[in-house]
């Protein structure tokens, strides 16, 4: 019987640096739910990339924090993460 192997893989922050919401970062109501999602201790960032939370619910928890209409901030959110780039460095050590 053959062995499978499984690889597991941290995108952010190891295979890209880009940050959610980055049109909207700078403005002091993300910057609270920011703090929420990640500075708060790990708990709901790492729920979320377990698939605890889906995107639409994190991002309705982001609209209910910030007052932000929900659109803009799934707007904007879908727009960065179709936008990120994998770190170049990474694509050299691997190849």
């Amino acid at each position: 019987m053959d062995k499978k192997f499984v690889i597991f893989v941290d995108w952010s922050g190891t295979l890209c640096c880009d940050k959610f919401w980055r049109r909207l970062r700078d403005q002091d109501e993300m910057k609270v739910a920011h703090e929420k999602i990640f500075g708060d201790g790990p708990a709901l960032h790492d729920d979320w990339m377990r698939g605890q939370y889906s995107s639409e619910e994190i991002n309705s928890l982001v609209a209910e924090w910030t007052g932000l209409p929900y659109d803009l901030l799934w707007q904007d959110f879908t727009a960065t993460c179709c936008t990120m780039v994998l770190d170049n460095a990474l694509v050299v050590l691997w190849s």
